[in-house]
């Protein structure tokens, strides 16, 4: 159902500019008029376009747009839009409306968040470049100056105002709650996308943009070069280079930092170097293709303030990135973690010379590493939809439960709510501010439950999912005997009742699905291996074990270009108040005074309490992360069977009645009982590599100890 409230996206670029801005408000603006009344007030002489159905209506304002070398004529222009955008939105916004604009020109969100408070609307900044620390970090303004203070004043006076600021960089995070007006509540991280399809382009002498160059090794600078990029260390690397007779610089761009590399090549006349200007979009795809590498020239102390779009249609592009930049700016971040390129530390950077390795340029190719478009616009369309279910007063507040939505928070579905595990994950969910909305089999005790029945191919999951941001999916069948009854069960529910919520949630426009596996995957042990790690080859044990990593399968086939985020949990033993199975009869043994075989036992297991998989659940929801990801997760002890006893002990304040059995006689009696997968449990290892969610930043809250206190402290009701 379309709202009557609409969103308005307020920017100076627009088609028909050529501009990354102007292509990515325009992508947000066309998604989120699928389901919403979009008005576009735009900056950009040519852009005006009627209503039409599902399309934005584009409303142009008289705008004069001089060149950006011109800084003063460019500052009285930027003024003047400013004014004009104003006025133009206090005829144009209307109570409980959204307005959503991007910072070009560096005023507009003071303008449009001043009039969107004036009319009782709602206001988003996408958070490009962050000013004055701009223009600080460029050295066009001293950071304690009258300036760089007012500015800094105005900004802390938006930020309160705004209801939501869209950041493209993880680093922008920090710098942004420096100011009093800003709470780490109303940021949320959704990157920008490539413009290009991604895949490896072949290097190829016919390449227009090469053919001209007799070098063997084309090093490539493309895009806006503006008051964060530093042209002067790529001429000096030009320079230091000029003798290498196979290494050649093909410089192409706009912006006043391509201004001064006209100016030193005016001087120099570097026979090694080529100059560019602005190529039309149509070239694009041909000029990322010419080059070996591509460079990005960021300013020291950029991290947080800028994060350059032209990023990933590199890697779209299918070459690697020479990035100068502190290790923590987001580009610098990626580049770590998708093995995409060299970094070099922002002011360090001297040559380019160690890239002229074959195997650094191989090495660097990955044409799946940009982000996805699809992934982005449907964020946006929730963030939106999200906002306009933010305003007060009744009415509204009816709207947004019908939405899925209370007062702005976001919306996150659990299944398998009632269930062990999800009694202590939908707690800490709501805890953290989400509106959790629980799916039952059983008619609903609250108003945030839905009933849908039993989990099957069949499910109808479309009202479950109206205006639900996130699934967290829990919901299996677990400890069935093995006959056809019961894998008809696993296949119905585990594998194909998955895939089809996964399916739905992708229609639904869900953002993330987080999936809870099991280390069954892997199989019941490593004896005689090292411990398991994510990228191991499965090898599923039981029933319940290979319908898990079927439905990891079916998953990671359902993600490319699905715009959602698959994250797959494998715990092992989950232990905690009202944990049935294998704990339970360990607990029950030992507040009992039960003697129990394990005196000799020395394997060493991993285990997971309840509390700590809630919070890192909680950890995947709030971070970004790959489209799909796998990750085991564990307590960061791993014990043995018997010490874990021996603690479980220690925490009801009691002593463990432990004695010696041959193993192989308790391992017959387990079989003769139907128990025989017990025995791997109770003497076997169970090692799990944990490097790669230490990895994430992810602390877990409590220690093993403590969760062993709380499982036998919390009633099992």
């Amino acid at each position: 159902m379309r709202s009557s409230r609409k969103v308005v996206v307020v920017s100076q670029h627009y088609p028909p500019d050529h501009s990354t801005t102007a292509a990515i408000m325009s992508a947000i603006a066309e998604r989120i008029a699928q389901e919403s009344e979009v008005m576009v007030v735009s900056g950009m002489p040519g852009s005006a376009r009627a209503p039409a159905p599902g399309r934005p209506a584009v409303v142009e304002i008289r705008n004069w747009l001089p060149g950006k070398a011109a800084l003063i004529k460019r500052a009285l222009a930027e003024a003047l839009f400013t004014g004009r955008i104003f006025f133009a939105l206090l005829s144009r916004l209307k109570r409980g409306d959204v307005a959503l604009t991007v910072t070009a020109p560096f005023a507009l969100p003071y303008a449009v968040a001043a009039a969107a408070r004036l009319k009782g609307a709602k206001s988003a900044l996408i958070l490009h470049d962050l000013f004055p620390d701009v223009l600080v970090m460029a050295g066009l303004l001293r950071p304690s100056s009258l300036v760089a203070r007012a500015m800094r004043a105005i900004n802390a006076l938006m930020f309160r105002s705004l209801n939501a600021v869209i950041v493209i960089g993880r680093d922008a995070e920090k710098l942004l709650l420096r100011y009093g007006g800003m709470t780490q509540d109303k940021i949320r991280f959704i990157p920008n996308w490539a413009t290009l399809a991604p895949g490896n382009r072949p290097v190829s002498p016919d390449n227009p943009f090469r053919k001209a160059i007799a070098a063997r090794f084309v090093v490539g600078l493309s895009g806006n070069l503006g008051f964060t990029h530093d042209p002067d260390i790529v001429f000096e690397a030009a320079r230091l280079l000029r003798d290498e007779g196979e290494i050649h610089f093909l410089l192409s761009g706009w912006g006043i930092g391509f201004a001064r590399l006209k100016e030193l090549q005016a001087t120099a006349r570097l026979a090694n170097v080529t100059l560019v200007d602005r190529v039309a979009d149509s070239e694009l795809d041909a000029l990322l293709s010419s080059a070996d590498v591509w460079l990005i020239p960021y300013r020291k102390d950029v991290a947080g303030v800028s994060v350059p779009s032209r990023f990933y249609n590199l890697l779209a592009a299918g070459r690697p990135v020479i990035l100068v930049s502190e290790p923590e700016a987001e580009a610098a971040l990626t580049v770590s973690e998708k093995p995409a390129g060299l970094g070099r530390h922002a002011g360090k950077a001297r040559s380019t010379r160690r890239c002229h390795s074959p195997g650094v340029a191989i090495a660097g190719r990955r044409d799946g590493r940009a982000r996805s478009r699809d992934r982005a616009e449907l964020q946006f369309r929730a963030g939106a939809r999200e906002l306009r279910c933010a305003g007060p007063g009744a009415a509204i507040q009816s709207r947004c439960g019908a939405d899925g939505m209370n007062n702005g928070h976001r919306t996150v579905l659990v299944t398998g709510a009632s269930g062990f595990v999800g009694r202590h994950v939908v707690p800490a969910l709501a805890r953290s501010g989400w509106v959790v909305r629980r799916a039952v089999r059983t008619p609903p005790r609250d108003a945030n439950d839905v009933m849908i029945g039993s989990l099957s191919p069949a499910t109808d999951w479309r009202a479950a999912l109206d205006g639900v941001e996130a699934v967290v999916h829990l919901a299996a069948r677990v400890h069935q005997q093995s006959d056809e009854r019961a894998i008809e069960l696993y296949r119905n529910v585990n594998i194909e009742g998955t895939l089809h919520l996964a399916r739905s949630a992708v229609a639904a426009g869900i953002r993330d699905f987080i999936f809870v596996s099991t280390i069954l995957v892997h199989g019941r042990s490593n004896y005689g291996r090292l411990p398991f790690r994510e990228d191991d080859v499965l090898t599923p044990r039981g029933l319940y074990g290979n319908s898990k990593a079927a439905a990891e399968v079916g998953l990671k086939e359902i993600v490319p270009g699905s715009g959602m985020r698959v994250t797959v949990i494998r715990p092992p033993l989950i232990y905690g108040a009202g944990a049935k199975g294998n704990f339970a009869l360990l607990k029950r043994a030992v507040l009992n005074g039960l003697p129990l075989p394990l005196a000799y036992v020395k394997n060493r297991r991993a285990f997971l309490s309840a509390e700590n998989l809630a919070s890192f659940i909680l950890h995947r929801l709030s971070h970004p992360g790959d489209d799909f990801d796998v990750f085991l997760v564990a307590d960061r002890e791993q014990v043995s069977t018997r010490e874990f006893v021996e603690r479980l002990a220690r925490a009801a304040d009691t002593s463990p009645r432990l004695f010696w059995l041959p193993p192989l006689l308790l391992k017959m009696a387990l079989g003769i009982s139907g128990r025989k997968e017990a025995y791997d449990s109770l003497f076997a290892s169970l090692e799990l590599d944990l490097s790669k969610i230490a990895g994430t930043g992810w602390q877990q809250p409590i220690s093993l100890d403590e969760g062993l206190r709380r499982a036998l402290r919390q009633t099992d009701s």
